[in-house]
């Protein structure tokens, strides 16, 4: 987890499906434009990945449920 976030990047629903985030970033971690930028995407509403994947954990069943849930949030 990082600071100020609260959703998971990893889990799974035991005999149904498992999901990991896995992301990378290709700039440095000192480049303050982006988490500017990312700062007013959350403030404007954007779901963050990791919040997609709680709803997918909690409301899925099936593997084709957390698929659709993911590529359609």
């Amino acid at each position: 987890m990082f600071a100020g976030i609260i959703s998971p990047y990893t889990g799974f629903k035991s005999g149904k499906f498992s999901i990991t985030l896995n992301q990378r970033d290709p700039s440095d971690g000192n480049n303050y434009l982006y988490l500017l930028q990312n700062t007013g995407l959350i403030f404007s509403g954007y779901k963050q990945s990791g919040w997609t994947i709680r709803e997918a954990l909690e409301n899925c069943d099936d593997y084709l449920c957390a698929v659709l849930k993911v590529s359609t949030d």
